[in-house]
């Protein structure tokens, strides 16, 4: 009888070990899908720290609406990049802040640009060899969906400055040369095209000697103004990767940024 009791209770101490491990468990369980939750709905604040590659260009369109041949970016071997970082702050309000530092390469190759409905005449030979260093603040608003909220629309806008770095020169052609005298030619742009009457027979462009002067439309400081959207995906509650496109002052961008998130304490 007593052999029996012992094995009574000893079967009931396992049952009880069992149970306790079993809630161990839930309760490991429910404190990871709270974090989860609390990480990727954002119900709690949480910073986000993200380096940010982007690809930027003025788009041709964007400057035909002032010039009729010109140079742009991503050609002649150019590759118009913006590397940086930001920081946000996201609240339970469904909104963060956002704030940025990014460098911004905007050179272009050297060709003639000329003024929309300028007689060619009035071309100049231009050289822009420039950067912006971008700081801004912003905001934005968080649409987040997914079983978790892991997934997260954002889109916003941000104010700032740019400080621009490097230099632009423009050059008249040599009318003696190359300015096409007709009338009918007065805006025909194919002079100013390689192989055209404004270069030589070694490609090189036909300008006025010791006239090379710096451009007064390139300022030393920009106002940075930035509208842009995108999506984010959290990965394993804290790693977070985004895509994201939109408009900063004078050019376009898609981008993507690789980043940490987390919640202070």
């Amino acid at each position: 009888m007593a052999g029996s009791d012992g094995e009574s209770l000893l079967a009931e101490a396992q049952e009880e070990d069992e149970r306790a491990r079993q809630e161990r468990i839930r309760r490991e369980a429910q404190r990871e899908a709270d974090t989860l939750l609390d990480t990727r709905s954002a119900t709690g604040r949480v910073i986000q720290i993200s380096p940010r590659f982007r690809v930027v260009g003025t788009p041709g369109f964007m400057m035909g609406l002032f010039l009729d041949p010109h140079t742009s970016h991503w050609s002649g071997g150019e590759r118009n990049m913006a590397f940086g970082a930001e920081v946000l702050l996201r609240d339970p309000g469904r909104q963060e802040l956002s704030f940025s530092l990014d460098w911004a390469n905007l050179s272009m190759p050297d060709g003639y640009w000329l003024q929309r409905g300028d007689p060619v005449r009035r071309a100049e030979w231009t050289e822009l060899d420039a950067s912006v260093l971008n700081a801004d603040a912003g905001i934005r608003g968080v649409r987040a969906f997914g079983s978790a909220g892991e997934w997260q629309w954002f889109y916003g806008a941000a104010l700032g400055l740019g400080v621009v770095f490097g230099s632009a020169h423009e050059t008249l052609v040599d009318r003696s040369r190359c300015d096409p005298m007709p009338e009918r030619r007065s805006t025909d742009t194919s002079v100013l095209l390689p192989g055209g009457a404004c270069f030589d027979e070694e490609g090189n462009p036909v300008l006025q000697e010791n006239q090379r002067q710096e451009a007064s439309w390139l300022w030393p400081v920009l106002p940075s103004v930035e509208l842009l959207t995108g999506l984010r995906y959290v990965i394993a509650d804290h790693y977070v990767v985004s895509v994201e496109a939109g408009l900063r002052t004078v050019y376009l961008f898609a981008g993507l940024t690789v980043g940490y998130q987390f919640q202070p304490r």
